[in-house]
């Protein structure tokens, strides 16, 4: 590894589907990260970041929703650190969903 990766972080975005929820596997999700968009299937995601505080959301289009579900969070995040976000949909497309962090 070089010195460059060494002094950036990871964001993994873990995205899960409500149960009941299922039609959603048909949408792809909305990773933000500093405003930063990124379309991603559901499951896991690890995006590299500077050291420092990030703004992360999540939400996912839905028919015509453009971003359903939204859900953001500020994580903290260290040279050499994963932090792991959790994102789950929720039951009601118009509702916001569950997020939350934990350090890897």
């Amino acid at each position: 590894m070089d010195n460059e990766s060494l002094a950036r972080g990871t964001v993994k975005v873990h995205t899960r589907v409500f149960p009941l929820a299922f039609l959603l596997f048909l949408f792809r999700t909305n990773i933000s990260i500093d405003e930063n968009v990124v379309t991603a299937p559901w499951g896991m995601s690890d995006y590299q970041v500077n050291p420092g505080r990030h703004r992360v959301s999540v939400g996912f289009r839905y028919f015509f929703g453009r971003n359903m579900g939204g859900a953001t969070i500020d994580v903290d995040v260290g040279a050499g650190q994963a932090v792991l976000v959790s994102y789950r949909s929720p039951f009601v497309v118009f509702s916001p969903g569950e997020i939350s962090v934990a350090e890897v």
